[in-house]
């Protein structure tokens, strides 16, 4: 077989090309890392901080309903705490909402394992505070979940599984292991948050 020019100016690149791939990878890789690295460090931080912001909205609901433990619970009473309760719970949709557009900007990662805890962690301990804050006004208040929330019942479970939606898709086997942990508390969630089982399945 006898070789052009051409043809041996192309093999002689290609072999010369095949060292000094390695160098190209091996920055491409770094890079990656470096933004892998960068993006776990971010969303730890994020969802970390969420859960700060939460529960200074929990703080706030169970400093106001705390005054009203042990005393006649009128409907004067009863509706001025519900307009502070619900903006509380305004600001907790807000929170979420901001750190899922946060999130949405990361770079796919793979969390290692003590990572993928402290999210999954986070992320019930949010949670929990919610459903535990608002559980404990509608004992205090004598009314219903629907009743103190109204239309904010959906929209702040519809966040939260949002919150876990925009997670998983930069983090792998976060659902599986969110909805592990969510399990034994699914009974209480539900009381709050009617069809959270079900949206939960859906992810």
């Amino acid at each position: 077989m006898r070789f052009s020019a051409l043809s041996l100016f192309a093999v002689c690149s290609l072999f010369v090309n095949s060292f000094a791939a390695p160098t190209t990878v091996q920055q491409r890789d770094v890079a990656i890392s470096q933004v892998e690295e960068r993006s776990v460090a971010t969303i730890c931080t994020i969802v970390s901080g969420l859960l700060e912001e939460i529960k200074s909205c929990t703080h706030s609901i169970n400093i106001t309903i705390s005054a009203c433990e042990g005393i006649p619970i009128t409907e004067t009473v009863k509706t001025s705490v519900i307009s502070s309760i619900q903006g509380s719970c305004h600001q907790m949709v807000s929170y979420i909402s901001t750190a899922c557009f946060s999130i949405g900007k990361l770079q796919f990662i793979e969390l290692a394992e003590e990572d993928l805890k402290f999210l999954v962690s986070c992320c019930v301990e949010i949670i929990l505070e919610i459903v535990c804050t608002l559980l404990h006004c509608v004992k205090v208040l004598g009314c219903t979940i629907t009743e103190l929330l109204g239309f904010l019942v959906p929209l702040l479970c519809n966040a939260f599984i949002a919150l876990l939606a925009a997670i998983a898709c930069l983090a792998g086997d976060f659902i599986s292991c969110i909805k592990a942990a969510l399990d034994c508390y699914l009974p209480e969630i539900v009381k709050c948050f009617g069809n959270f089982a079900e949206l939960l399945k859906c992810l």
